[in-house]
């Protein structure tokens, strides 16, 4: 078990006694009818190549250790990243993977727009005081 960024992975990233989350019932993760179970999920096309890697390795790696199958969107598109796989905690493991991959990724961008909000109103004068 490694311990990455407060986040406390296992070898299919799931839940430990140590760090427990809200189970695999957290996402929509439905049955299909050939007996697998699948999500789908929206992700901002800008964090696609992070998650599948120079030459697709992120992605083939991730699928290997969760026993999953990843489709992510070519680029043009804007559908939403589906995962399939024969467990609900593989899927779950999965999404919760790549959840992970898309939060680091925001965290190092650099900020893009800047918003003004006038604060000199004579409401929010007295509500401050009021606080």
């Amino acid at each position: 078990m490694n311990k990455t960024r407060g986040f406390y992975i296992t070898k299919y990233n799931e839940c430990t006694q140590d760090e427990p989350c809200d189970g695999p019932d957290q996402y929509e993760i439905v049955l299909t009818d050939s007996g697998r179970y699948k999500t789908a999920f929206h992700v901002a096309r800008v964090y696609y190549g992070p998650i599948i890697g120079a030459k697709g390795q992120n992605r083939k790696r991730l699928e290997d250790e969760t026993k999953t199958i990843i489709r992510v969107p070519r680029h043009p598109q804007d559908q939403d990243i589906v995962i399939t796989g024969s467990s609900r905690g593989a899927v779950s493991a999965a999404r919760r993977r790549i959840e992970m991959t898309v939060m680091s990724y925001r965290s190092k961008q650099q900020a893009t727009h800047f918003i003004s909000i006038p604060m000199i109103s004579p409401e929010v004068k007295a509500r401050l005081n009021e606080f």
